[in-house]
């Protein structure tokens, strides 16, 4: 009962954060259309997600469960997760550095523009890396709340129509979730200021650090190859990186109804089944993994032949052109592969992570990124380029993924 429960939270709350992200958008391009001003907004979003996706991404959430799973004094997690946070804090810092310093460089930032990008990407760094801390203490509502809270904030900041209120609401969206976590986590003494103020990474497993450099180094090549995909987009002309975000947060909101509200119940059935493991759930895996595969062809076939009439539906109002229309149309198209790919490495990496085969995360990572700039250098034109590059970084953690369940089935070979 409680399973269901946890599963249910999880998944109606994860659906509601996406629809109000997926309501943002739609309000964007109602006001705005696809100009300079969304493009803007659009690379703030950019440099906000580019820090979680590298310090706080799902695998370092999978990882972090993992180790604090191994623990089981309340005083010893509350050390250690305090030492977390420090690392995190330490680490987000010196990345909205770097941020801010690629924005100027890439993206013609100005150095005010910079520093606010850095900021805003720094908060929100932090927000999603206790996140990963709150699933693991089961404090499901808590997370859901503060999702809500923060996606309400950005809402309103479109909503109101006014070009700097949009970009403050960038700022605020981060604050707002750091404070309302932080405040819980004092009350309920799972925060240590002490450990916290003596700079206490000494408290974290040694092994953690070293396979959190994986992670990152693996996760980086993503961002790396992301940060130059945006950057060819943008070299398009006016509106292109506007277009390219509408069909994405649409298919981000699709993918809501799938397998990624559930991504913390997921580890947590890897570490479970990583510790009791028989034949018979190794055949039923394998059988739900093929279906898992084929039941997202499916849905992937039947987007693109309904997308004419999904963009149309949802964005061609206001300020939004037949232009605009056109333009995400394709896009949408080009990426709608990518609610395969992204659910198939999602799910994989959790169970490689769970399984201590970190390194074959980092092959993944790093074939699956070459192939995709083989794909989006050599083809055509970008939309080509996008589809074929996705298809072919998620054919790599499919194989990955049969990896997997060959190892898994090799445990249970070993354990007799």
């Amino acid at each position: 009962m409680v399973r269901i429960r946890t599963v249910g939270i999880l998944y109606l709350g994860h659906i509601v954060i996406r629809l109000l992200a997926f309501l943002r958008f739609y309000f964007l391009s109602r006001i705005y259309g696809a100009n300079a001003i969304t493009d803007k907004y659009l690379l703030f979003l950019l440099a906000m997600e580019t820090l979680a996706s590298l310090l706080a991404n799902n695998h370092v959430i999978s990882l972090l469960m993992r180790y604090l799973g191994e623990l089981k004094l309340p005083l010893e997690k509350a050390e250690v997760f305090s030492a977390i946070i420090f690392l995190i804090v330490l680490g987000g810092g010196l990345g909205a550095l770097v941020v801010g310093v690629v924005m100027i460089v890439l993206f013609d930032f100005s150095v005010f523009e910079g520093i606010f990008a850095g900021i805003i990407g720094y908060f929100f760094v932090v927000s999603v890396a206790i996140q990963s801390i709150l699933n693991h203490l089961e404090q499901y509502e808590l997370v859901v709340y503060q999702g809500i809270i923060g996606h309400l904030v950005l809402v309103i900041g479109v909503f109101l129509g006014s070009p700097f209120l949009l970009y403050a609401s960038l700022a605020l969206f981060g604050i707002v979730r750091v404070g309302f976590v932080l405040i819980f986590l004092l009350r309920k003494n799972w925060l240590s200021l002490r450990s916290f103020l003596s700079l206490s990474l000494h408290l974290l497993p040694k092994n953690l650090l070293k396979e959190l450099g994986w992670i990152v180094v693996s996760v980086g090549m993503g961002i790396a190859v992301g940060f130059f995909q945006n950057y060819i987009i943008q070299k398009h002309g006016v509106g292109y990186l506007s277009a390219y975000n509408y069909a994405f947060r649409l298919i981000s909101a699709i993918a809501a109804f799938v397998l990624m509200p559930v991504g913390p119940v997921i580890t947590n059935y890897f570490i479970k089944l990583n510790r009791v493991i028989k034949r018979r759930i190794i055949r039923v895996l394998w059988v739900r993994f093929m279906l898992f595969n084929l039941s997202l062809f499916v849905l992937v076939g039947f987007l693109w032949i309904f997308a004419p009439f999904l963009i149309k539906v949802i964005y061609f109002h206001g300020a939004f052109t037949y232009k605009n229309y056109e333009l995400t149309l394709r896009f949408f198209r080009a990426l709608v592969v990518v609610l395969w790919s992204f659910n198939l490495l999602s799910i994989v990496v959790k169970g490689l992570l769970v399984i201590h085969k970190v390194t074959m995360v980092f092959i993944g990572y790093l074939l699956g990124s070459a192939l995709f700039l083989l794909f989006f250098i050599t083809c055509g034109n970008i939309f080509s380029a996008l589809f074929w590059g996705y298809l072919a970084s998620g054919g790599v953690f499919l194989a990955l993924g049969f990896l997997l369940l060959r190892n898994l089935g090799a445990l249970v070979s070993d354990r007799g």
